[in-house]
C-alpha cells in the first residue's frame, strides 16, 4: 500500500526534474532585435539605459516588455514599446513529442520499480513506461509554456526614420 503513495510523488516530481523545455534549448531566453535608422548613428536607449547607436543588434530578454527610445540632436525622439506575444504553445506540444522516448525510459523505469505488481497485471507490463512517456511529454509542455522562451518580442525589427 505504501508503494501506491509514491506514484503521485514520482509522477509529479520526475517530469520537473528530468524534462527540459525544448523551446528554451532551441530558442533561448533572449531575442536579438535589429535596430536601424535614417540617418544612421542615432542613440538607442533600452529601458532607460544606453544601448549604442544605429545600426545595432539589441539582445533583449523575452521575459520583459521593453521600451526602446531613439534620440539624435536636431530630431524628435522616437519611442517604441516591444510587446511580448505568447503563441508558440503548438510548437511546445509538437516539439515535446521528441522527448517521449527519453521520458519512456527516465520516468518509466522508476515507475515500473514502484508500481504494484497487481496493477501491472491489470494494465499490462508496459503501462509504467507509457505513463512515464506521457508524463514527460506533459511536463515538457508545462515547462515550455511557463518559460520566457515561449514568448516572442514584437516587432521583430526596428526601422526608424528620424524627423
Amino acid at each position: 500500500m505504501a508503494k501506491r503513495f509514491f506514484i503521485p510523488i514520482v509522477a509529479g516530481l520526475l517530469p520537473v526534474l528530468f524534462s527540459t523545455g525544448c523551446l528554451t534549448l532551441t530558442r533561448g531566453t533572449h531575442q536579438t532585435v535589429p535596430a536601424v535608422s535614417r540617418p544612421a548613428g542615432v542613440r538607442v536607449i533600452v529601458d532607460g539605459k544606453p544601448a549604442g547607436t544605429t545600426p545595432v543588434n539589441l539582445e533583449l530578454t523575452r521575459r520583459n516588455i521593453h521600451t526602446i527610445r531613439f534620440e539624435m540632436d536636431g530630431y524628435r525622439p522616437v519611442e517604441i514599446t516591444l510587446k511580448r506575444k505568447s503563441y508558440i504553445f503548438f510548437a511546445a506540444v509538437i516539439g515535446n513529442i521528441a522527448l517521449m522516448p527519453a521520458a519512456y525510459i527516465v520516468l518509466g523505469v522508476p515507475l515500473n520499480a514502484i508500481w504494484a505488481d497487481d496493477t501491472k497485471e491489470e494494465l499490462g507490463a508496459i503501462a509504467p513506461y507509457l505513463t512515464g512517456a506521457l508524463l514527460g511529454w506533459l511536463g515538457g509542455i508545462i515547462i515550455d509554456g511557463s518559460l520566457p522562451s515561449n514568448r516572442e518580442l514584437e516587432p521583430h525589427t526596428l526601422s526608424i526614420t528620424m524627423e
